[in-house]
């Protein structure tokens, strides 16, 4: 695996924006990026006179499945390095987006161990195990192929790779938006250590540690662990019980094994356990007329209507909303082989992964109105209650090597993953008795609904130099997927009040397929030039896909529609540069990506039901600009700007008739990030460091249909740090602030009912590392 990226990189050095620019923003407009170019080149050229900074080190990525540096792959890619993901204040995965331009992150609706990704425009706000990612997350180059628990801590962590556009090459299974790439630490032949703890705002009590111990000259082992735990930012005014809280823990153990010099083993395995449920305020739609009302003060965010309590139910799913809970937990076991054989041709790498999740939840999504807002004759709650486990195998062949003296270099590949989802899980409303007293009733209730997939591949992908300037990149990928659905339950007739059949023969007899197959070609080619060791020019065309699926929570057969596989081609130009004696690095990119039988959710015809279909076709156009600047040794200033300019190309009728568009969901115009990492020595050896950002994000729209209440408007979000660490760089103390002036806005919506981000977060930590 490659070294940890350093300290500085062009896409997000140690630290985050200060608020240099806060407020200055304007919405969705060129004259943005214009302005915060002007700001960079000046501050450059005020600063460059009489100052003395090292230039910035390489940052060694494997982005392109070997080690690489970053401003030499033809690729649009943000790494983060352990540090940086430190001082950034970056606990879980989520977190990584606020430094990827073009990227929006958040929470899918009431689940805090579930992230939707949005990168160029494209992702999932599904968490069912019949829809695959647009986004995909690996973890040392497992796939990892659900949703439900892809919120990762990254405590042990070594860096992690964002690579923006399609993956329809090297990358496990095909994804249309991008990858996270999460590298963790590896085992090596010296004893350290690091033992954190840390308090916070919301009574937040957070520990980890890691320990690498050597074995022999031969082995060595890594062992760490993690826990956090907060009180929740948001207080029952019925009651005394808080919400949104976190409850988490994780252990994960590695070991590394060279038996001779040609032979590397990586094992590990990790456990990670976390629980935590998210809801939204009182008041934030009218719940008669579904007519927005004014966004809340920040304090109005600290109450809540819900009744519920938080219990962990028990027994089958459509039992749990009678418990009256609030509920949601995932607990996911991941084991990686990666065996490299190291030879005079080339390195042959067998990549094994196993993960399993277990993921109950039972969310009353209405429970914050107390209020009947589907009319008189349905109580004021409505419960998706979800017992769900998922299994997945993977094993890979990778062969890596050159060829004719070193002017090709290539990577190979076999891939093959089968995936088993098993899911039992039931809408209930309660229905009204009389007297003021409610039921509960299941609308639909699927137990069990199992799907399948089996994924076989072949890849692969070389760079040839045609002159010492000149490459040629050319790869592709073959995929023959093979899908299955099988269901079985029931759905409540409102004529008698009592349960039908409802399953996958019904399904059959409407002509609804129950085995999808799909087999594919997916190219890549790149031409890149390096004008001298400090420039590089690239332009590239990919193609991807994402999988189809089914349509797994529709309240009837008909309902339950499968939808076919989404299809992008991309087209790419770019720069990487290191310019002033390599103290400024600036990479640059331009795209354009162009998505045909675009998986967006329609009205089923002669329903009112959203469903996910193949609903047209949509175009992407943007920038991304990642720059860092040192002005001296002690000083960094970076930048990362994205610009975006996303509609629908053509829709189908079904899509035009449920109102899609014009512009696609959570699509910003413009991200930006500005921030500042500086070092200040002090008396005695010890040094102060302060790391600031400020994140900038235009208006953008989070429903398909573009909903009025669903729009979220602009935002400035500013994070800080300060550490001071002893001279023997051992102890260190730090104090941190995100969303430091507890901006309120919201970054969910379901029924009209908008669900809160993060308010102000404070923190204390203590490191010590030995």
């Amino acid at each position: 695996m490659a070294v940890s990226a350093t300290a500085r990189t062009s896409n997000s050095p140690t630290s985050k924006p200060v608020p240099l620019v806060a407020g200055s923003w304007s919405k969705g407009s060129v004259a943005t990026s214009c302005y915060l170019l002007s700001l960079l080149a000046g501050t450059s050229l005020l600063t460059s006179q009489g100052a003395h900074a090292q230039a910035l080190e390489e940052v060694v990525v494997t982005a392109q499945r070997k080690s690489e540096n970053l401003q030499d792959i033809p690729l649009s890619v943000t790494s983060l390095s352990e540090d940086q993901l430190d001082s950034m204040q970056m606990l879980n995965s989520i977190d990584v987006s606020r430094s990827v331009p073009n990227m929006v992150a958040a929470n899918t609706v009431g689940l805090s161990t579930s992230v939707l990704y949005f990168l160029r425009g494209v992702g999932s706000t599904e968490s069912i195990a019949t829809f695959d990612l647009p986004v995909g997350t690996y973890i040392d180059e497992v796939y990892l192929s659900r949703q439900n628990a892809n919120q990762v801590n990254l405590s042990a962590v070594e860096r992690v790779e964002i690579l923006r556009g399609p993956q329809g090459t090297l990358f496990g299974r095909n994804t249309t938006g991008g990858a996270i790439h999460l590298v963790t630490k590896k085992p090596t032949q010296d004893f350290h250590g690091k033992a954190e703890v840390g308090y916070g705002r919301f009574d937040r009590i957070s520990a980890n540690g890691m320990v690498n111990i050597p074995v022999s000259e031969k082995s060595a082992v890594m062992l760490s662990a993690f826990k956090v735990e907060d009180d929740g930012f948001m207080d029952n005014q019925l009651n005394s019980e808080t919400y949104n809280a976190e409850d988490a823990w994780g252990t994960r153990a590695a070991l590394r094994w060279r038996p001779t010099d040609s032979l590397t083993w990586d094992l590990s395995g990790q456990y990670i356990d976390a629980a935590g449920t998210l809801v939204g305020p009182p008041g934030v739609v009218d719940p008669a007329t579904f007519q927005p009302l004014p966004i809340p003060a920040t304090g109005d965010l600290q109450t809540l209507r819900t009744m519920e309590n938080n219990c962990e139910p028990s027994g089958e799913p459509n039992s749990w909303p009678g418990q009256g809970c609030q509920f949601n937990r995932s607990e996911s076991s991941l084991f990686i082989s990666n065996l490299a054989w190291s030879t005079d041709a080339g390195t042959l790498n067998f990549i094994t992964g196993y993960y399993d999740v277990d993921h109950n939840f039972n969310l009353d999504i209405l429970g914050n109105t107390d209020q009947p807002i589907f009319g008189g004759a349905f109580g004021a709650n409505f419960y998706i209650s979800n017992g769900g486990n998922h299994e997945q195998f993977s094993q890979e062949v990778k062969w890596q090597s050159e060829a004719f003296d070193g002017r090709l270099s290539y990577v190979a590949g076999l891939y093959y993953m089968d995936e088993d989802n098993k899911t039992r899980y039931a809408d209930t409303v309660n229905l009204p008795v009389g007297g003021g007293v409610t039921i509960p009733a299941t609308l639909a209730y699927r137990s069990p609904m199992e799907n399948t997939t089996e994924n076989v591949a072949v890849y692969v992908q070389g760079d040839y130099a045609i002159t010492d300037q000149l490459t040629l990149q050319l790869g592709m990928r073959y995929t023959d997927e093979e899908k299955t659905f099988a269901l079985d339950g029931f759905s409540l007739d409102f004529a008698t009040f009592s349960p039908v059949p409802f399953n996958s023969a019904q399904m059959e007899a409407l002509g609804i397929p129950l085995e999808q197959q799909v087999d594919e070609f997916t190219p890549r080619a790149a031409l890149y030039l390096d004008v001298h060791d400090d420039l590089m020019f690239y332009a590239s065309y990919t193609e991807g896909f994402k999988s189809g699926g089914w349509n797994a929570r529709g309240t009837s057969a008909i309902e339950m529609q499968n939808f076919g596989p989404e299809f992008v081609e991309s087209w790419e130009v770019g720069m990487r540069s290191d310019a002033l004696n390599g103290r400024l690095r600036t990479n640059a990119t331009l795209f354009r990506a162009d998505y045909s039988e675009f998986q967006v959710p329609s009205v089923f015809p002669g329903s009112s039901t959203f469903l996910t279909l193949n609903s047209g076709d949509a175009r992407v156009d943007g920038l991304e600009l990642e720059s860092v600047f040192a002005l001296s040794d002690r000083f960094d200033v970076f930048l990362n700007l994205g610009l975006m300019d996303a509609g629908y190309e053509d829709l189908t009728a079904n899509a035009v008739a449920a109102g899609i568009g014009p512009e696609l969901q959570r699509t910003p115009d413009v991200t930006a990030q500005l921030g500042v990492n500086s070092g200040i020595p002090l008396p005695g050896g010890s040094t102060l460091n302060f790391t600031a950002d400020v994140k900038y994000t235009s208006d953008f729209e989070m429903s398909p249909s573009n909903d009025p209440e669903a729009s979220i408007d602009e935002q400035t979000l500013l994070n800080a740090q300060l550490r001071w660490t002893n001279a023997a760089d051992t102890l260190s103390l730090i104090a941190e602030c995100r969303n430091c002036t507890d901006e309120v806005w919201f970054n969910q919506n379901l029924f009209n009912m908008l669900y809160p981000a993060q308010p102000l977060r404070w923190n204390l930590r203590v490191q010590y590392r030995f």
